[in-house]
């Protein structure tokens, strides 16, 4: 199933790119999704990418919790996550890896930012998700797709207030 959603950042997508993976705006992401876990196990530079991968855990979403619960006892949501971000263009590959039911869930995509206007820009995710669960499968699909949409929104949210508390430092 498909995903996609796409913000506009009220700041350029240079300025955005240069802190999108630094420790604060992740840190803020991650309160404000109520994630449990966001914790890079490994970093390194490739040819012409920053490789990282995470582990990322967050409580059961109530919108999934009826649909694991029965295939699985879980309360939380855990993946391994990988990225190779790209040192020449606006553009982070990624693919997920959850912990439950990993040889049958795919989850990839990629995030790219996009000049809209000198002060802002457009942060776009586009990506796959398949669960190969029988009788489940497209329901998880759909509501893991919600999920991922509200998450990105409320990131988008955090952008917007850490670019403007950037803005009014610049001009003080």
């Amino acid at each position: 199933m498909r995903l996609f959603c796409e913000h506009r950042i009220a700041t350029s997508a240079s300025d955005f790119w240069e802190w999108i993976h630094s420790a604060d705006y992740e840190e803020r992401v991650a309160r404000a999704i109520g994630l449990s876990e966001y914790r890079e196990l490994e970093r390194r530079e490739e040819a012409g990418t920053i490789y990282r991968r995470l582990r990322v855990a967050a409580p059961l979403p109530s919108s999934i919790a009826p649909i694991l619960s029965r295939i699985a006892q879980v309360d939380e949501v855990a993946y391994v996550e990988e990225q190779w971000r790209s040192q020449d263009a606006h553009l982070v590959r990624w693919r997920m890896t959850p912990e439950l039911f990993a040889e049958r869930v795919r989850v990839a995509g990629e995030l790219r930012l996009e000049p809209a206007g000198r002060r802002h820009c457009k942060r776009i995710l586009e990506g796959e998700i398949s669960a190969r669960i029988f009788a489940v499968g497209p329901l998880l699909e759909r509501a893991a797709i919600r999920e991922v949409v509200r998450a990105y929104g409320t990131a988008a949210r955090v952008a917007t207030e850490l670019a403007k508390e950037r803005q009014r430092s610049a001009r003080a």
